[in-house]
């Protein structure tokens, strides 16, 4: 036998249990002979349930209190209008269409009223045209309920069926399957919970560190709008936006070193150290080809170097026939390779006068250097730098994490007193900043200078 639910002969059965009689005799037979064949597929239903579940406790009918919430529920939703309280010209007019003598006299009654009488036969017409609402749907409701508990015991049946078909290796089965499901929920949600607790560490963590915010070290004024397109200013809001961004980076380099602080090795770098030597045993040159260009550190096979060396002119190229010159330096740790991303044009460090120090943001080390002679040939300025952070890249080693830090505590000012001559960045150290001069030695008597800063790898067995 069939024991799905019944939905067809359910639906035949809307116009009989609705009250709505068909002027038609044999619709209304039709609909008899549905329901008396619904009511005994029900019974057939409802006995193999209590046969097959004999503990089953029978359905206990509604209290009190659940049909009272119910009722109230809808009446809520029943829409009764009030009518307005007759006028002398309402029943005059009931006279005038000849209404029945009943009617006029319901009106005259009516219209002796007082409002607040009026108001509450309303009440109680309304609450009465709501209950006789109530007691109409009632056929329907217990119908309704029927039908579903019904189809509750039917798909139960199934179900009862399917399951004492099933063989014991598909039970067995059926139930590993069941386990390792749970086991697999209950993995996901502690994984969820451990790093929801993480992330309100990481959270807490980062909130405690303090990096301080640079100062913009050439805002844009009215009347920059020149320069400020030719990248010699940058105003507040890309500024802010670049903080931003240090800081966050900055934070999380500070988190993940105090995170890993009893596992962490700390080493300078250098020359020659062992695996902390650079790519290329020699540094590069890089070389301005006139005045008001820039020696930029060139990218080697997709890495970019940062400046440890310079070299000034005066009034003449005395760099080797090249107004600046710098040297590029490439380092690696654990074949991670210290590089720098690609500096922000907008918020390149430009000098106002020959002779002003030019200092990277915290964490940063100079990529590009551009000097001028006797005149202010860096877009209309004496010299400025292009700054940028150090990243890793090159070949992973799996077993250990790697990062790189400039430390702006252990910095100091390199000089060069001659035109034409370089000067280097002591071992493991990086360029941070740098002074340079005109026609005459305008850096503290010097004709240009070099900060130096030193640089760190930060080794993290992950294993």
């Amino acid at each position: 036998m069939n024991w799905r639910p019944i939905t067809l002969i359910a639906a035949l059965l809307t116009f009989s249990v609705s009250g709505n009689v068909s002027a038609d005799p044999r619709v209304d037979s039709m609909n008899q002979v549905a329901r008396q064949i619904a009511e005994q597929r029900e019974r057939e239903i409802e006995a193999e349930y209590f046969r097959l579940k004999p503990n089953q406790p029978r359905t206990s009918p509604k209290s009190a209190e659940d049909m009272a919430k119910e009722k109230a529920a809808a009446f809520a939703t029943y829409k009764v209008s009030p009518r307005p309280q007759p006028t002398s010209s309402t029943c005059f007019q009931l006279a005038w269409d000849g209404a029945a003598r009943a009617i006029q006299d319901q009106c005259s009654r009516d219209l002796r009223l007082s409002p607040q009488q009026w108001q509450a036969q309303e009440n109680e017409r309304i609450a009465a045209e709501k209950e006789r609402m109530w007691q109409a749907e009632q056929p329907a409701r217990r119908r309704v309920e029927r039908h579903f508990e019904i189809n509750r015991m039917a798909a139960e049946i199934e179900s009862i069926k399917r399951e004492a078909a099933k063989t014991p290796q598909q039970k067995a089965a059926e139930k590993s399957a069941e386990e390792e499901a749970a086991k697999k929920a209950e993995a996901a949600k502690r994984a969820k919970a451990a790093e929801a607790a993480m992330s309100r560490e990481k959270a807490e963590a980062l909130a405690k560190i303090n990096v301080p915010r640079n100062v913009n070290p050439y805002p844009c004024r009215s009347g920059d709008w020149s320069l400020q397109g030719m990248g010699s200013c940058m105003n507040r809001e890309n500024w802010e936006k670049q903080e931003d961004a240090r800081v966050a980076t900055a934070k999380e380099r500070i988190y993940k070193i105090q995170k890993n602080a009893a596992r962490m090795t700390k080493r300078k770098l250098g020359w020659d150290n062992g695996s902390f030597a650079p790519i290329n045993q020699q540094a590069v040159v890089a070389s301005a080809g006139a005045w008001g260009t820039s020696a930029e550190c060139p990218s080697i096979n997709g890495r970019r170097g940062v400046v440890m060396a310079a070299c000034g002119s005066g009034s003449n190229a005395d760099c080797q026939g090249h107004p600046v010159q710098t040297g590029c330096a490439y380092y690696t740790a654990q074949r991670r390779i210290a590089t720098t991303n690609a500096p922000e044009r907008h918020g390149k460090l430009t000098a106002s006068r020959w002779g002003e120090r030019l200092v990277c943001p915290d964490g940063q080390a100079i990529v590009s250097i551009c000097g001028s002679g006797s005149n202010p040939n860096c877009n209309g300025r004496p010299s400025h730098i292009d700054c940028a952070s150090l990243t890793t890249a090159g070949e992973i080693d799996p077993n250990v994490e790697v990062s790189f830090a400039i430390h702006a505590a252990e910095s100091q000012w390199i000089p060069q007193t001659n035109w034409g001559t370089g000067i280097s960045c002591p071992l493991g150290m990086v360029a941070t900043g740098f002074c340079g001069s005109g026609g005459n030695p305008d850096c503290n008597g010097n004709v240009i200078e070099l900060r130096c800063s030193a640089v760190y790898a930060y080794e993290t067995p992950l294993n």
